[in-house]
């Protein structure tokens, strides 16, 4: 392996899921720690063949199974993704505009403008929808313009939201497409979710939340989706039905953390404050790992990032310089050697 990579390989011991809210947890530890420049975000290819690790200076394709570099391209960034057929790769970059690279040369394919914390691409990546302050634009790709805008909620804001800060600073937080590539939520500091077709600019429905959102995931195969409220609540809904189904979380769940789904929508991923890992199952089910490894200070690192590999039954999350991934299938313990 390449020493400017400055990657320490660390031998895995993968344990099964046996955990309950309030029991002993499965236990990994850190697989990967990577040096300098910072690691910023992670995620898995759609087959599970490719981990992406994003640094304040490049991506870097790694092997998920032994952790090699396959390809390193591009410019650092906060947060990348795959496109569902694996074919592209995006890196949002805070202030600058969003870069498509082709996943297996590495060339850049397309900048889209596209800054700001709220951003969402449909399923097929036809289009990518961002907001700026109260107003959301949907870019179309193929026509290379701003096909749809969105606004005039007549919803009231809150008087404080996300930490006690003014509304009128925040404007448009989280946005997250349905399935079918049309209908768009939009979370902003109101008590309610916003429901728009994109198409005809029609806002369909509101969602009655109660406060603000803090995180927001959609299943892509049962028509729901989930959200962390401000009051550190998750709410589990499907699409058409007006009555959430609300899951107790344990205290110490991280409401700013990341929240994903698996790809088939079985399972729920969130973190805790200082490093647990929670699963909530279909049937509301808590399932807690601890997260082992020690920060420079003596405590557990804050978890940024998570990335799901249905396919192989593996999560993998970041925190501070490290990735620690989790085999969550198996039922054998068993130790990996580099």
């Amino acid at each position: 392996m390449p020493a400017h990579r400055q990657v320490v390989l660390l031998a895995a011991l993968l344990t099964t899921v046996v955990a309950s809210a309030n029991g002993a947890g499965y236990t990994p530890v850190p697989l990967i720690e990577v040096g300098k420049p910072k690691l910023e975000d992670i995620a898995y290819s759609p087959d599970g063949s490719l981990l992406a690790t994003l640094t304040t200076d490049w991506v870097e394709l790694l092997d998920a199974d032994t952790y090699e570099p396959v390809a390193r391209f591009g410019s650092g960034g906060h947060e990348v993704q795959y496109s569902q057929d694996g074919s592209e790769v995006a890196v949002f970059r805070y202030d600058l505009p969003c870069r498509i690279y082709d996943a297996v040369t590495g060339a850049v394919k397309e900048e889209l403008p596209v800054t700001g914390r709220a951003y969402a691409f449909s399923p097929d990546w036809s289009r990518l929808a961002y907001a700026d302050h109260e107003t959301v634009y949907v870019w179309d790709r193929a026509a290379g313009a701003v096909t749809a805008t969105l606004s005039g909620d007549p919803e009231p804001t809150l008087a404080s939201a996300y930490g006690n800060n003014p509304p009128h600073r925040l404007g448009v937080m989280i946005l997250a497409f349905h399935a079918d590539g049309v209908r768009l939520l939009v979370a902003s500091p109101r008590a309610t979710l916003a429901f728009w077709n994109v198409d005809s600019g029609e806002l369909l429905r509101h969602y009655d939340i109660g406060t603000w959102v803090w995180r927001m995931a959609v299943q892509r195969t049962a028509g729901e989706f989930a959200v962390i409220t401000g009051g550190g609540v998750l709410l589990v809904r499907r699409f058409d039905d007006l009555d959430p189904r609300r899951v107790s979380l344990p205290a110490d769940i991280n409401r700013t953390g990341p929240l994903e789904y698996s790809a088939t929508g079985e399972h729920l991923w969130l973190t805790g404050e200082r490093g647990p890992l929670y699963r909530v199952d279909r049937d509301g089910q808590v399932l807690q790992t601890d997260w082992p490894h020690q920060g420079r200070e003596g405590y557990a690192p804050w978890v940024g990032s998570l990335a799901v590999d249905s396919e192989r039954g593996v999560v993998a999350c970041v925190a501070a310089d490290s990735i620690g991934v989790w085999r969550v299938a198996t039922k054998k313990r068993r130790k990996k050697q580099k």
